[in-house]
């Protein structure tokens, strides 16, 4: 029987930095394949070599298991990758090797889109009707942060602008009924909820702030207590008569990377 092991997300794990992983000197596809004694003897290069000889190289052949709710089979990704990505796959590997990792939260539609973020970069919401729900983006999101993968943080949080940007102008706003959640279980330093605190203090229009009344048990107190603190930095950072000019910087008109995270192992962007 294999062995397994129950996660709770919430419940955190004892994260460590992960250090870099072994650097190896580039090799043809060709002979990485055919020649077996490469894959056990490749001569490995010390930092100080150029960069370019330097490339990260990964074991495809070992994977770790995730069983995630309502799943009749575990999604099966490399272990080299979603250690390098993924600093709690990396801990909870080390704690339970080889075992099977059996998720309660979220839902396997969630973990389906974050392999395909984790594997190939690209964001995937299937469509419900005319548009795209942008509480699976949050959902997605939320999920990639409690795994600590910035990569695919960041590349969830480009999709949502553009997501909200491609919308026609009665769309372009986050709801409240959907920014209650994210916005409470999102992490305290969560890029995520900078966005939503953005959207609200720059692009919210007379109407939409009227609306708070019907959500002000909601449990986002902290979340208009944080757009008020924005104004009002704002306000005090401008003359009189110049307040309406610190609200041109809408989310969709700034460049991504002010709402990513970075590390030594994933640095700014080039654009930033």
């Amino acid at each position: 029987m294999t062995a397994a092991v129950v996660i709770d997300l919430d419940d955190g794990l004892d994260l460590k930095p992960s250090p870099p992983m072994p650097t190896m000197a580039p090799q043809s596809p060709l002979t990485a394949v055919t020649d077996p004694t490469v894959s056990n003897k490749r001569k490995r290069h010390g930092k100080d070599d150029p960069p370019q000889k330097r490339i990260k190289i990964f074991d495809f052949q070992q994977h770790i298991r995730v069983m995630a709710p309502d799943c009749d089979e575990p999604f099966v990704i490399h272990k080299d990758f979603a250690h390098y990505r993924s600093p709690y796959f990396k801990t909870a590997g080390e704690q339970h090797p080889g075992e099977l990792m059996t998720f309660e939260h979220p839902d396997w539609s969630v973990w389906s889109r974050y392999i395909q973020v984790l594997s190939f970069g690209v964001v995937h919401i299937e469509e419900h009707e005319y548009h795209y729900t942008v509480e699976d983006l949050f959902d997605l999101y939320m999920l990639a942060e409690k795994l600590g993968d910035l990569q695919s943080m960041n590349t969830i949080i480009d999709a949502t602008v553009g997501w909200f940007a491609k919308n026609p102008p009665l769309y372009r706003l986050p709801s409240l009924q959907d920014i209650g959640p994210a916005f409470t279980k999102s992490a305290a330093d969560s890029r995520l909820k900078r966005l939503l605190i953005d959207y609200y203090l720059h692009e919210a229009c007379e109407q939409d702030m009227a609306e708070a009344d019907n959500f002000a048990d909601d449990g986002l107190e902290d979340f208009w207590v944080e757009v008020a603190k924005e104004f009002v930095k704002l306000k005090m950072g401008r003359p009189r008569g110049r307040v309406s000019d610190a609200f041109g910087s809408k989310p969709s008109e700034r460049l991504t990377c002010h709402y990513h995270q970075h590390n030594e192992e994933f640095p700014p962007c080039t654009s930033a």
